[in-house]
């Protein structure tokens, strides 16, 4: 199961660091819209289909053709984790040596929104303490184990298949 959740794990981190560039090329202001649901959609869809892969090819090549929901369960989980490390390698990589800007201008991009919407200064606190965690490696590692665990669910029910009784 490691080698097939890492191998997918790797493919999974790819597309998500391949989603996040094309976000940065398109610009913060052009993902605002419409093309960022557009892009949410494809990386879901791509993330899961890598995902059910996983799953598919340690039912068919490792496990005798039968697979568990809590082993679709354990091979998403495995996958996410692997490609959350991926991402917030890229992430940090890319904040810090190659746009070390970025993050500032969307930190300030944010606080102008939360000060037109009249936020007082202890939601304002509260507010960027969130924004600093949801935008660190920490949460990116949870959060992409977390959607692995729901896809890994999902391609299990999918893909169930028992074993065959012994004779």
């Amino acid at each position: 199961m490691r080698q097939i959740g890492l191998k997918y794990g790797v493919i999974c981190g790819l597309v998500y660091v391949i989603i996040g560039l094309i976000g940065i090329v398109i610009g913060p202001e052009a993902a605002g819209g419409g093309l960022a649901w557009l892009l949410l959609a494809v990386m879901l869809g791509a993330t899961f289909y890598v995902i059910y892969l996983g799953c598919k090819e340690f039912r068919d090549n490792v496990n005798g053709g039968s697979l568990s929901i809590g082993e679709g369960v354990k091979m998403g989980l495995t996958i996410g984790l692997v490609a959350g490390l991926i991402a917030a390698g890229f992430n940090l990589l890319y904040r810090n040596l190659i746009d070390p800007e970025l993050m500032e201008t969307l930190r300030e991009t944010y606080i102008e929104g939360l000060e037109e919407r009249g936020i007082d200064e202890a939601s304002m606190d509260t507010a960027l303490k969130i924004w600093d965690f949801t935008n660190g490696p920490i949460f990116t590692i949870l959060w992409t184990a977390l959607w692995g665990l729901l896809k890994g669910l999902i391609a299990g029910a999918i893909l169930k298949n028992d074993a065959p009784p012994a004779v």
